[in-house]
């Protein structure tokens, strides 16, 4: 019986050094994914992967963190744009004038908009003043710049 439990016990020591420091040593670290490189000084967009920060990619990938009928404030908008491209977004009420209140932080008075109507007039917007291209006036829906 003495030899069982010996046995025994060197069995999970075995089967501890194994788990915890032999298969964690051996794992496959993961494929990191490409990370966007900001906006440089000329305004151009830079990445290491082509037409990842155009806008009609932008677009998709905001879309596709947030879902299809998100509404949002014009800042939380940003927020899910700077997440998905890494650049810095500029304040609404540039982008968007006199239609914005900074007070109230609304656009035309309403506090929640759908990305159409967000990203129709943040795509034209961001076009002229950073030079971007791709899908641009997705759905203005009568938002003015």
């Amino acid at each position: 019986m003495r030899t069982l439990l010996i046995l025994a016990g060197g069995v999970l020591v075995v089967w501890y050094v194994y788990e915890n420091y032999i298969v964690p040593a051996t794992a496959t670290a993961a494929t990191p994914t490409p990370t966007p490189t900001p906006v440089t000084g000329s305004g151009a967009p830079t990445s290491g992967t082509s037409g990842y920060n155009s806008l009609a990619a932008i677009a998709a990938r905001v879309q596709g963190a947030t879902g299809p009928n998100a509404l949002y404030s014009a800042d939380q908008w940003n927020y899910y744009v700077n997440q998905q491209s890494g650049i810095t977004m500029p304040d609404p009420a540039a982008v968007w004038g006199s239609a914005f209140d900074p007070n109230a932080r609304t656009v035309n008075g309403t506090l929640n908009l759908t990305f159409a109507q967000y990203w129709g007039t943040m795509s034209a917007y961001l076009a002229s003043t950073m030079g971007m291209s791709g899908l641009q006036g997705l759905g203005l829906n009568g938002w003015a710049v």
